[in-house]
């Protein structure tokens, strides 16, 4: 009976993560990755049965909290995996902008804002072909992309820039090391 018992647990934990990421993609532009919900949420599942199990008393004990600290260093390396993406993603708007010959004074400023505007695409290709969530969301990647350019101001560049939603966007060449690197986490996960 105990096995039946955490086996509904973990379905119970999946259930809500995908409910919590589906509203989410209906309430934010930009939610956290599935595989990021899904390994807090397990995060989480695990923690809540460690305590059951060491309120037993359970021999067991011990080898739940070691796992819950594998656990832990496994999420703070997915997070520090998706800082990774982010500041691939600020970088390269910051050469975009360079290229450009925008106002050095102001290029983080605006690569920060484009950003925000756009979010961080881990590995678009891959969604595009694998994923259809288009019907969840009114903004898609693309969509962002084109506001970021249509939000940039004139005066930061010495002369008229040639930035578009393609320049916007990495190369998965450059993309792909990080986007394996996240998929090998959330695997271990």
């Amino acid at each position: 009976m105990p096995l039946v018992d955490s086996l509904i647990f973990i379905a119970a934990v999946i259930i809500i993560a995908f409910f919590a990421w589906f509203v989410r993609s209906f309430a934010e532009f930009e939610p956290d990755p599935l595989l990021l919900n899904l390994t807090f949420f397990a995060f989480a599942g695990q923690l809540v049965l460690t305590f059951e199990v060491m309120d037993k008393s359970n021999s067991l004990s011990k080898l739940f909290f070691g796992l819950d600290v594998l656990a832990f260093i496994v999420v703070f390396a997915q997070v520090r995996v998706v800082q990774a993406h982010a500041s691939k993603t600020l970088k390269h708007y910051e050469q975009v902008l360079r290229n450009n010959k925008a106002d050095e004074s102001r290029i983080n400023l605006w690569a920060r804002i484009l950003l925000e505007i756009t979010g961080v695409d881990f590995y678009p290709e891959f969604y595009q072909k694998h994923v259809n969530i288009r019907f969840l969301r009114l903004n898609t990647p693309e969509d962002r992309r084109t506001q970021a350019v249509k939000a940039l101001p004139t005066d930061i560049f010495e002369e008229k820039h040639n930035i578009n939603e393609k320049s916007l966007t990495i190369e998965p060449e450059e993309r792909m090391p990080l986007w394996r690197l996240y998929v090998y986490v959330c695997a271990f996960a």
